[in-house]
C-alpha cells in the first residue's frame, strides 16, 4: 500500500503555526495583507522555519503548498475548501493532472460550510482514496469556536478557531485551525492524538509571494 498523505502531515513534522491572519473590519493598513493578495499568493513562515504558500484559485478553492516538505524534496500541494476541508493532496511537481501520488478526500457530497463563530459544528463521513485505489473510511467533526484577534506585524486580524477530529479504524487525530474570514482561508495551528503530544504551530510572518 502506498504510504498515505495524511491531512496536513508536514506542518506537524515541521512544527509550527499559530495564527495566520484574518483581517479585521478596520481600514486596510499599508503593510497589512488584503484579500486581493490572497489571489496572487501569500507566503506564511513559521517558528520552525517551515514555509507554506497560500493562494485563492479562480474556482474558489484554496491551494496550499508546503515548501520543501515532500519526501525526497519538493513541495506538497493541497486543494482545500476554506483551507479547512482538504479535497486532495499531491506532489506539486506532478502539476494539475497529478494521479500517481494523489490522495482524494470525499465528503459524500455534503455541503461544507464556511467556519463561523458561535459553537456550531459539521460532522460527516470522509472517504480517503489512496493512489493505489485503496480507501479508508473516516468520520470528521469540525467544531467552530469563538472569535479572536490575531496581531502580527502591527496588523490586527479577526479569526475563528476550528477544532477538527478525525476518527479512523486505527485511532483518531485532532487538528486545530484558525480561519480568517476577511481573507477567506484557514491555516493549521495545532495537532494532537493518542500517540503524540499536543503541539502548537506558531506563525512568525506572512507576506505576499514575490514574482
Amino acid at each position: 500500500m502506498v504510504t498515505p498523505i495524511a491531512l496536513r502531515p508536514v506542518l506537524a513534522a515541521a512544527g509550527c503555526l499559530t495564527a495566520l491572519l484574518g483581517l479585521s473590519g478596520a481600514a486596510w493598513a499599508a503593510d497589512c495583507i488584503t484579500p486581493d493578495q490572497v489571489k496572487t499568493g501569500l507566503h506564511v513562515e513559521y517558528q520552525s522555519g517551515a514555509g507554506v504558500e497560500v493562494r485563492l484559485l479562480p474556482n474558489g478553492l484554496i491551494e496550499l503548498r508546503e515548501l520543501d516538505r515532500a519526501e525526497g524534496g519538493g513541495d506538497l500541494r493541497y486543494l482545500s475548501r476554506f483551507g479547512v476541508y482538504d479535497l486532495e493532496a499531491s506532489l506539486a511537481a506532478d502539476g494539475d493532472n497529478a494521479t500517481e501520488h494523489r490522495v482524494i478526500y470525499d465528503y459524500g457530497g455534503l455541503p461544507l460550510p464556511e467556519p463561523a463563530s458561535g459553537g456550531t459544528a459539521w460532522v460527516g463521513p470522509v472517504t480517503v482514496r489512496f493512489p493505489d485505489g485503496q480507501t479508508e473510511a473516516q468520520t470528521a467533526a469540525y467544531v467552530f469556536g469563538s472569535d479572536q484577534s490575531v496581531d502580527l506585524g502591527g496588523c490586527s486580524y479577526d479569526a475563528v478557531t476550528v477544532d477538527a477530529t478525525f476518527l479512523r479504524t486505527n485511532g483518531w487525530e485532532g487538528q486545530k485551525f484558525l480561519f480568517f474570514p476577511d481573507l477567506g482561508f484557514a491555516t493549521l495551528v495545532g495537532r494532537s492524538g493518542p500517540d503524540q503530544d499536543k503541539t502548537d504551530f506558531p506563525i512568525t510572518a506572512m507576506r505576499p509571494v514575490q514574482g
